[in-house]
């Protein structure tokens, strides 16, 4: 069991892993590489035990463990992405640092996406009850309510 609060080991794992995706834009010798990708894919592995963790939870408690395949949908959605800003970048003559540093200023913006929107507590009293409970302190909630999601 990990000392303090999983949603603080989970954060910083997440941040880890972007700012040594950031770094691998800035160094060229190979032990700085592999060194790099031994400790950003060491924190993205905590980062999917960890968010899947308390995503289940939370869903569970809110009762909309039916959503759950939209957690796991977001590790393949981020590889598209990826992917996508790589191609971009390449028909933009862009070289190899320049495709590491912008994901890597990707990757930080979503890190700050992530804290804000990510609960600190357990799950509060929901706004309806049974199958379609949400919860009132989610962050995104006016926007959710409004797109009616």
């Amino acid at each position: 069991r990990l000392p303090g609060k999983m949603r603080h080991w989970m954060l910083w794992s997440l941040l880890i892993t972007a700012i040594t995706t950031t770094v691998m834009g800035l160094v060229t010798a190979m032990p700085a590489f592999l060194l790099l990708r031994f400790i950003g894919g060491a924190a993205s592995a905590f980062v999917l035990v960890l968010a899947s963790t308390l995503i289940l939870e939370r869903l569970s408690a809110l009762h909309r463990s039916d959503l759950a395949a939209w957690h796991f949908a977001g590790v393949g959605a981020g590889i598209v992405l990826s992917a996508l800003l790589i191609e971009l970048l390449h028909a933009l003559h862009f070289g190899w640092r320049s495709m590491w540093l912008g994901g890597g200023a990707i990757s930080l913006l979503a890190v700050l996406i992530v804290i804000s929107v990510m609960p600190a507590g357990t799950p509060t009293r929901p706004i309806f009850r049974g199958a379609h409970a949400l919860d009132r302190s989610a962050p995104l909630m006016p926007l959710i309510v409004e797109l009616h999601v």
